[in-house]
């Protein structure tokens, strides 16, 4: 039997107190998302045959941050986290990571959707002053 992995990469990190989103802190110095695909590794699926779907989430347009915070996720994921003038693109983060990890570039889709900029169709803390709902996400494997 092919093992099938789902992985649910998600969260701010804003309970956590935090400006790097949950999914890229670090357990035993590798980002937790790297834990998952290791594990999704272990059971037997192939990081490099794995569809990854990065979704909705605020964009580079709209999230500055300080100059020390960019400075720690570029030298953890590399300059594409750089989105100029202090921003950062937490997309290419999560990118990087996963590509750390083994997956192919040309299995990775982006959703593109700034959270910030779309808050009548999204949940974003940063446009909604704080007090905001959560997202969530439905996946299903159909036989060819």
């Amino acid at each position: 039997m092919e093992a099938q992995a789902l992985i649910l990469a998600a969260g701010a990190g804003t309970r956590m107190k935090s400006a790097k989103p949950k999914v890229l802190h670090e357990l035993l110095g590798k980002p937790l998302v790297r834990w998952a695909v290791d594990a999704a590794r272990a059971a037997g699926c192939s990081p490099q045959e794995c569809n990854l779907y990065v979704g909705p989430h605020i964009g580079p347009c709209c999230y500055e941050t300080s100059a020390q915070i960019l400075e720690r996720f570029t030298q953890t994921f590399g300059q594409g986290c750089d989105a100029g003038q202090r921003h950062l693109d937490l997309g290419a983060a999560v990118q990087a990571s996963l590509l750390q990890a083994g997956a192919s570039p040309q299995r990775i889709v982006h959703a593109g959707r700034c959270t910030s900029c779309n808050n009548s169709a999204f949940f974003s803390y940063r446009a909604d002053g704080g007090t905001t709902g959560r997202h969530g996400a439905f996946a299903y494997l159909t036989k060819e």
